[in-house]
């Protein structure tokens, strides 16, 4: 069974905050969705330490949890059915079914464009474009880029070990290692 944490149906792009209570203790035992893998201790003993009473949780647009998932570490994300993520992941991460995670896999941070003449992001923020005027009265053209990549999404039964560092946007694919 798929659980839908949260929704929002007029923009897409926002996030509900609250303060972590007893009633979601509850809804997420009573969907079994775990908040810590523990191995083979009891499940209420899985969601005893992630969330303490009155910390402040947020989670994004269209996050799916299914029973028996796992969520990240301090996370809210739409997890499969027994993957088990032991790191921390900010944002609506796409993990599929049976995924182990090992801790302290992160996401790379942003992105340089790989089409230009330079990485630098002299071609993109304004404030070189400024430090450029001031010191040598030149300027240039600016072109956008989004230097923040999408979240990865992580296909059904993947392993991905401890300390590895992911691109932002890729997807990997179903079984991989």
């Amino acid at each position: 069974m798929k659980v839908q944490l949260y929704k929002f149906t007029e923009d897409k792009n926002k996030t509900l905050t609250f303060r972590w209570t007893k009633k979601h203790f509850e809804f997420c035992m009573d969907n079994k969705i775990f908040l810590n893998h523990k191995g083979k201790k009891s499940y209420k003993e899985r969601n005893l330490f992630l969330f303490s009473k009155g910390d402040k949780i947020t989670i994004e647009d269209n996050v799916i949890a299914e029973e028996y998932s796992t969520m990240p570490v301090k996370n809210f994300s739409s997890v499969g059915a027994f993957s088990f993520p032991t790191c921390h992941f900010s944002g609506n991460i796409r993990i599929g079914r049976f995924c182990s995670i090992a801790s302290n896999v992160k996401i790379m941070g942003g992105n340089h464009p790989l089409n230009r003449f330079t990485t630098h992001m002299m071609t993109y923020n304004g404030e070189f474009d400024k430090f450029a005027m001031s010191e040598f009265e030149r300027s240039w053209t600016l072109k956008p880029f989004i230097t923040k990549p999408e979240n990865p999404i992580i296909g059904n039964d993947v392993w991905i070990g401890n300390d590895v560092v992911l691109k932002g946007g890729i997807a990997i694919g179903d079984g991989a290692v």
